[in-house]
């Protein structure tokens, strides 16, 4: 493990986003710029009074890459700046549109799409569409605005937008799915979740539906969940025969060729919550999972077994933040686990515990269990 901090020249302890771009450089959002890290050394860029930079705030919340290279980026002050790589130059892409509306706007989202076309959602409901490649290529245009009143957008909360494997955009809003491409969809149902399986496209709502979708006649056909659930959390890949849901009550499989559910619940006595998080399969195939409670559960597929494991940072040590969750296996096998509730632990197989990571093993000192805002799985699968 290997530690950097502003002594290494990060430009600022106050890490908020973290990428690995496809040329393997890290990008890393601080408080007081952006940061390239090639593996070596630190670069720092953001903007200084009088030397013509568009970027007017340092501290940048959220950063994503977009299909050509370059980094979008958030400001503490909610707007939306393209960093470009190539002229190591910020831009402010909605600043032309705003000179014309006389409105500024306050940028929450982003979502980037391998075709070239990113997605800026403002509080209020209303949208961006960018065209990377004509924007840059001819500045001021090449973006489109999205907005319920002209009916070019189906409802004014986004919940997310993909790209499927047509190149179609699908923009999933609490009013119904717009879509942006040649299909249609015969339904305003609000789905949020998209899954492509097995030749077949499935969509999900938060709540308790599941259907699949006919590309051809743009109908959906819902399929009757058994259980009396009220949330669904995610919808997944499972393997070539299942789909996996999370949800309020338990993790949900569904077989589509057998038209079959099956519900696995995690709850017990010492750990009430059956809400499920996040799932992560490990190489030993038992599963993982997150939930409301501190902690995390280890499912074992072949016996059917829950085992708890209880979150080792006391709870008054962090009262007031949202904690950031993930489960990830190293290329060296070892479980890392940032719990609901917990810091920064691995799993010890031999113990079968979750411990904190010591730098010197023989030093109590020496204790590595950051409260973690973000992390990043590098191209090497490295946290």
């Amino acid at each position: 493990m290997q530690h950097y901090s502003v002594q290494d020249g990060l430009a600022q302890r106050s890490v908020t986003g973290i990428l690995q771009d496809r040329h393997g450089i890290m990008w890393i959002s601080t408080w007081n710029g952006l940061d390239r890290f090639d593996g070596y050394t630190f670069r720092n860029y953001k903007g200084h009074p009088g030397d013509g930079s568009t970027l007017n705030n340092n501290r940048i919340i959220a950063i994503r890459e977009n299909a050509s290279g370059d980094i979008w980026c958030i400001s503490h002050d909610e707007r939306l700046y393209l960093f470009d790589t190539s002229r190591e130059k910020f831009l402010d892409v909605l600043a032309s549109h705003e000179q014309q509306s006389r409105q500024s706007n306050r940028i929450s989202r982003i979502y980037t799409l391998p075709k070239g076309v990113t997605w800026a959602v403002c509080e209020g409901g209303h949208c961006f569409r960018i065209d990377e490649s004509l924007y840059k290529a001819k500045k001021d245009e090449g973006v489109t605005f999205y907005r319920v009143f002209d009916q070019s957008l189906k409802g004014n909360s986004v919940m997310d937008i993909i790209e499927d494997a047509d190149g179609d955009e699908w923009v999933f809003t609490t009013k119904g799915a717009t879509l942006i491409g040649t299909k249609q969809i015969d339904s305003d149902f609000p789905f949020k979740y998209y899954l492509s399986h097995a030749g077949r496209i499935w969509l999900a709502s938060p709540y308790n539906k599941l259907a699949s979708y006919d590309p051809q006649s743009g109908q959906v056909t819902f399929r009757d969940i058994p259980y009396p659930l009220k949330h669904i959390n995610f919808l997944q890949h499972w393997s070539e025969e299942e789909i996996v849901l999370g949800t309020n009550d338990g993790i949900v499989f569904y077989h589509p060729g057998r038209e079959a559910f099956r519900k696995i619940d995690v709850s017990s006595p010492s750990h009430p919550s059956n809400f499920i998080g996040k799932i992560y399969r490990d190489r030993q195939g038992d599963i993982w999972i997150c939930t409301k409670s501190p902690g995390v559960v280890r499912y074992e597929e072949k016996t059917g077994k829950c085992h708890y494991f209880p979150s080792l940072t006391k709870e008054h040590e962090y009262p007031d933040h949202i904690f950031h969750t993930f489960l990830h296996e190293d290329p060296q096998g070892q479980l890392w686990i940032a719990p609901q509730g917990g810091n920064l632990t691995y799993y010890d197989r031999k113990a079968n515990q979750l411990k904190h990571y010591y730098t010197q093993p023989d030093d109590p000192s020496t204790r590595f269990a950051p409260f973690v805002r973000e992390h990043c799985i590098d191209n090497q699968n490295n946290l």
